[in-house]
This record gives structure tokens, C-alpha cells and sequence, in this order.
């Protein structure tokens, strides 16, 4: 049984949607009614499967753990380097390679350390 991997996911999971309602809060507050414009042009290779519009709700819906750890990426310049300290930026790449881990890992399990660094940078992220 893949336990750490399972406590990752679950962590994942919780993050999730209060990085998408943060990410789109602060993406509307910076580019107003063309907020997902700029999401989908921020995502242009990685959002094929996102709606071109839709309601707020639904819009947040769509972004997946993926595409939020993204955002946070390229969108650091012009906008989140001023709302978050710079090593948030690090935690987000770093989360962004522990979620293309463990979407590739098969059965295997990752290891008790890696788990537990991965839930403290989720943790540090969400804090944040």
C-alpha cells in the first residue's frame, strides 16, 4: 500500500481549492474582468481542457492543482512577487515536481521523508 503517496494526494487535495480561490481572487483584483483572459493566456501550452468563460465559480472549478501551482509561476512577475515572499515562489515549483511524481508513480510509494516535505511546503504555501 502506497501510504505516504495516498497522505500527499489527500494534502493535495486540500490545497487545492484554497490556492484556486486565492489565485483567482488576487487575478481578478489585478486584471478585473479580464482575469481569465489572463489565466488562459498565462496557461496558453497547459489549458487546452480550461472553458474560454464562463461564471466566476465555475471558472475557479477548472483550475486544477496543476495549473494553480503554474499560475503562481508565471504569473510571479507581475503579480505575486508583490504579494508573497520570494521563496513561495520556490514552494510552488517544488510542489509542482512532487505532483508530477506522484502522477507518474505507479504503485510505488514515495518515501516517508519526502512525504513529510512535501505536506510542510503545502502547509508553508498555504500559510502564506
Amino acid at each position: 500500500m502506497a501510504e505516504n503517496l495516498e497522505l500527499v494526494q489527500k494534502g493535495f487535495r486540500v490545497l487545492h481549492p484554497l490556492m484556486a480561490a486565492y489565485i483567482a481572487q488576487e487575478m481578478r483584483r489585478e486584471y478585473k474582468s479580464n482575469w481569465w483572459q489572463e489565466v488562459l493566456s498565462s496557461l496558453n501550452d497547459q489549458g487546452r481542457d480550461l472553458p474560454n468563460s464562463g461564471d466566476s465559480n465555475e471558472l475557479i472549478d477548472s483550475l486544477d492543482i496543476a495549473n494553480c501551482l503554474r499560475l503562481i509561476d508565471r504569473q510571479w512577475g507581475s503579480l505575486f512577487r508583490r504579494l508573497l515572499e520570494r521563496d513561495r515562489r520556490a514552494w510552488a515549483n517544488e510542489l509542482m515536481g512532487v505532483r508530477n511524481k506522484i502522477s507518474h508513480a505507479g504503485t510505488q510509494d514515495m518515501s516517508k521523508d519526502d512525504a513529510e516535505r512535501a505536506l510542510d511546503t503545502m502547509v508553508r504555501l498555504c500559510d502564506s
